[in-house]
């Protein structure tokens, strides 16, 4: 007991060092992630949200979003213009998930 008593600053730093940890981590696990492209002659939204939206995210919504990332006022891009796009979220499933050695297989 004299040791924690002693070294409760140590104890409190660490403890402040996991909880930021965990927290980054679990916000880290639902971030969105980012592409950069330099539109090229053709190029439309549509048929970029072909190429980049994912399953969980209808298309209509994809295009909103990168309007309202790349601060457009329309729809209408334009050729050596420099888009973000989003291409999903990173999954990181082990996240808040723990296994027993044994247990589960």
């Amino acid at each position: 007991m004299a040791f924690i008593k002693n070294n409760s600053y140590i104890i409190l730093i660490f403890a402040i060092c996991i909880g930021a940890t965990l927290v980054g981590t679990y916000k880290m696990a639902k971030e969105q992630s980012y592409t950069e492209i330099t539109i090229t002659e053709g190029d439309t939204l549509w048929g970029l949200s072909s190429v980049y939206s994912t399953d969980d995210m209808p298309r209509d919504q994809w295009i909103r979003e990168v309007i309202a990332m790349n601060d457009l006022s329309n729809d209408m891009i334009v050729k050596g213009d420099t888009l973000r796009l989003p291409v999903g979220e990173v999954d990181l499933p082990h996240i808040g998930k723990h296994q027993m050695a044994g247990i589960g297989q």
